[in-house]
């Protein structure tokens, strides 16, 4: 998964929009009383990777599993090839590498999972965050100028999402539960096309751990084979055990390949979704700021009502709404299609 996500720049950049009029006139009470630090996407992983216990185990594990392959070659090196006279000789001299090798390769793609299901469980944590803050922006803003039980209500039902979004990041960052943040993500700007879905499963193909993993073991049940045949013989008991096995993960490898492309055809097409739905939100979003634009006008020329023109602010409110919501949905969308193809 990348440690960012293109489609964020709409959400980041939302607050920023060519906002509705009376926006533009209301106070940005957002934050005024205290200086938060900024907080990124990329930062947020950084702190979780750096936090995380069960990560830190899975490395000390992958550090002495390199040891391990140090200790092996050494040993297979002060068997001579000339000594290896026997299967049982080729197996102390070359199984026993290829299984330190094995062992290497399988925790290294441990830590490679442990990484990347962090990184998305941050991400979707920063995002939800992301958009109550920007939310809370938005409500904050709206009823500015509105003493009433119901603006009041829905300020504070805003402030108690945002939170317990923000609490739920800071778990897994390691930071206190009251540490606060702006988050944000102004610096990314870019647009995303997604590419060609046969590319994407070849990625996958390529990245996901649980198949790198399900291949190293593979690699060394074929090591194991190929000494039975060369110092035995295949037909043998541990021939015909040895051949199996590898036949075995064979098959266990094409079961989890089909599953990869079933999990990133999955994921391309709700991130497709997700793309269309946010083009769809933006579109809706201009028109109503450009019809809460004319309300305006009308209205101080006296043309409409000021129930009219109320109505076409409040249209404009909740299209900015909808907008943040499909933000919202299209980078959920997108960390689980970067998770799905091994990013």
């Amino acid at each position: 998964m990348r440690l960012r996500s293109p489609l964020i720049a709409a959400a980041a950049a939302v607050v920023m929009l060519t906002g509705s009029p009376a926006m533009k006139a209301a106070a940005d009470t957002s934050y005024q009383s205290i200086q938060l630090a900024d907080l990124t996407l990329q930062e947020a992983v950084e702190k979780t990777l750096g936090s995380n216990i069960d990560l830190a185990i899975l490395r000390l594990d992958l550090d002495s599993e390199e040891a391990k392959l140090q200790l092996a070659r050494f040993a297979s090196k002060n068997i001579k090839w000339d000594t290896v006279t026997s299967l049982d000789r080729a197996l102390s001299k070359y199984e026993s590498l290829a299984k330190a090798e094995k062992e290497k390769e399988l925790k290294r793609y441990s830590v490679e999972a442990q990484e990347k299901k962090l990184k998305l469980d941050t991400a979707r944590a920063f995002y939800e965050a992301l958009y109550m803050q920007e939310n809370l922006d938005l409500k904050r803003r709206q009823f500015a100028q509105n003493e009433t039980d119901e603006g009041k209500q829905a300020i504070a039902d805003a402030e108690g999402n945002f939170r317990k979004a923000l609490s739920r990041l800071n778990e897994w960052m390691g930071e206190s539960d009251g540490t606060q943040w702006k988050l944000n993500e102004s610096h990314i700007h870019q647009s995303y096309e997604l590419p060609a879905l046969e590319h994407a499963i070849e990625k996958a193909l390529q990245q996901r751990t649980e198949i790198l993993k399900k291949q190293a073991e593979l690699k060394a049940l074929e090591v194991r084979a190929n000494l039975i045949y060369l110092y035995s013989s295949l037909e043998t008991y541990r021939g015909q055990i040895a051949k199996n096995d590898v036949k075995k993960a064979g098959l266990e490898l094409i079961k989890l390949q089909e599953a990869a492309k079933k999990d990133v055809t999955a994921n391309y097409g709700k991130l497709e979704s997700a793309i269309a739905k946010q083009a769809e939100m933006s579109q809706a979003l201009k028109a109503a700021e450009e019809s809460d634009q004319t309300a305006k006008d009308q209205y101080q020329k006296g043309q409409i009502t000021l129930t009219e023109r109320r109505q076409a602010e409040e249209s404009w409110y909740k299209a900015k709404a909808d907008y943040l919501a499909a933000v919202y949905a299209c980078n959920l969308a997108m960390a689980a299609y970067e998770y799905s193809i091994g990013e």
